[in-house]
């Protein structure tokens, strides 16, 4: 959790102030030497004051990943995430990008 900022006196446009709360916790299981699966999960969601308009905006992926490897030959990847995204402002402000 914090603060993040950017104020400019060349550009007033772009100035932005906002608090935000992030967790990323991951579950890693090493099946074998070769092989592991990884559960992912990430929550992200900032507000700015209401100096900025008062938005708020979240992010949330919930996704599983596996690794599979062979010695001197190489490694397979594999990863599938699912993201929901949601913010109540303009897109092209500096929160919404």
């Amino acid at each position: 959790m914090g603060d993040r900022s950017y104020i400019s006196d060349y550009f007033l446009t772009n100035n932005y102030v906002y608090h935000f709360k992030e967790i990323k916790p991951k579950f890693i299981y090493q099946v074998s030497q070769n092989f592991r699966t990884t559960l992912i999960f990430s929550y992200f969601t900032a507000t700015t004051g209401s100096e900025y308009g008062s938005k708020a905006g979240s992010n949330r992926e919930i996704g599983a990943e596996a690794r599979y490897s062979i010695a001197k030959s190489g490694a397979f990847n594999a990863r599938f995430s699912n993201y929901k995204v949601a913010f109540d402002g303009d897109i092209s402000s500096p929160l919404g990008l």
